[in-house]
């Protein structure tokens, strides 16, 4: 009997149970109900988040949250506002206002600025080279020498130049000898001639020997003509030697400073010269007491230099030292490749040490008045 009632329990106790979910229906289920919960979470931390901050949002992002701020949870909707902290709030944000206040416009001074880049040029500035092949016998400079307009720099050879001019100075002493010759021969022509025609007026001579003298008197004139002719002539053949030999020295065209000397004794400088290229030049010579800045700038630009400007340059080696510098000319050309307008500036109390080929930055500033 008691077997039969344990046995009819445990039918109903089994009949009433819920059978425990298999493996598989667990793990599909968590990976159902996962991904919806967790986008749950975001969405609901986000808005809280920006609640937190609303005081800091415009209106009309503002006003959105206060919606969706009634539709959370109250423990979401009851979140303290997080306290103050040192986070800037970007100036990009604008707040704007349903009735802006009106203002007034004052007349104001605006600086306008344009910057440009450049180097430092030297307008005088010259290559020299040898008039011709020659031997080099003299160099009177040393690089970073500055010697004034005229100065030899460089001796040649010259031989046949010199030659020219030994016979040139040979020739003028023989000339100078034939007419004092000549001069001694007309006085004596002179002297007998005067004698026979005292004779000629006692009788003594015959008209025929004063008519030799005076033929005589008359040819020592002539030849005493032709030595100084020839005497002018040898003066200007030695004259022109004298210029050949000076050609064989290389002067300084201008006052300047030897910036990168070649010559050297003893070399024979090549054929060509300048057709060559700087390699066989002598030196290059440059005026640095005269220096400039040419600069670029972007041609859109340049219309500011039509009104009242101040320009201030700034030299990459010393960039702790500004200086002032005066607009010269605007050239009358842009760079069609590069878009640009070179201006030329005169430099105001430089760096003493400012050398061509420096790098340079301009700033250009100008005071207009705008609304």
């Amino acid at each position: 009997m008691a077997h039969t009632h344990n046995l009819e329990m445990a039918n109903t106790l089994k009949a009433m149970a819920i059978d425990a979910p298999s493996e598989d229906y667990a793990k599909q289920a968590s990976q159902g109900t996962r991904w919806p919960k967790l986008l749950a979470l975001i969405v609901t931390t986000g808005i809280a988040g920006a609640y937190t901050y609303r005081d800091t949002l415009p209106d009309q992002i503002a006003a959105p949250f206060d919606s969706i701020h009634e539709l959370l949870p109250s423990t979401v909707a009851q979140q303290p506002p997080a306290q103050e902290t040192s986070t800037s709030i970007p100036t990009s944000v604008t707040t704007n206002t349903a009735a802006p206040a009106q203002t007034t416009i004052v007349p104001a001074i605006a600086a306008a600025e344009i910057t440009g880049s450049g180097y430092v040029i030297a307008p005088q500035f010259a290559t020299l080279y040898a008039p011709r092949p020659d031997e080099i016998i003299s160099v009177y400079v040393s690089a970073g020498d500055t010697v004034e307009a005229g100065a030899p720099m460089v001796a040649f050879l010259g031989r046949e130049e010199r030659f020219a001019f030994d016979r040139a100075e040979i020739a003028l002493a023989g000339a100078v000898l034939q007419v004092e010759a000549q001069e001694i021969a007309l006085e004596q022509s002179q002297q007998n001639l005067a004698q026979t025609e005292r004779l000629e007026a006692r009788g003594i001579v015959t008209r025929k020997q004063l008519e030799d003298e005076q033929i005589a008197l008359r040819v020592d004139e002539n030849a005493l003509a032709q030595a100084r002719q020839t005497l002018a002539q040898t003066e200007l053949d030695l004259r022109i030697a004298a210029y050949a030999i000076e050609q064989l020295v290389v002067n300084a065209p201008f006052s300047g400073t030897v910036t990168d000397l070649r010559a050297t004794v003893g070399i024979i400088t090549q054929e060509g010269g300048a057709l060559e290229g700087i390699e066989n030049s002598l030196m290059t010579f440059v005026n640095t007491a005269d220096l400039v800045i040419d600069a670029d700038f972007a041609e859109r630009n340049i219309a500011i230099f039509e009104n009242e400007v101040t320009v201030e340059a700034v030299l990459d080696a010393y960039p702790d030292q500004p200086f002032e510098i005066q607009l010269d000319r605007v050239a009358a050309m842009a760079s069609a490749q590069k878009g640009t307008i070179t201006a030329r500036f005169r430099p105001i109390d430089a760096p003493e040490d400012m050398r061509p080929n420096m790098a340079v930055r301009i700033r250009v500033t100008e005071k207009t008045e705008r609304n």
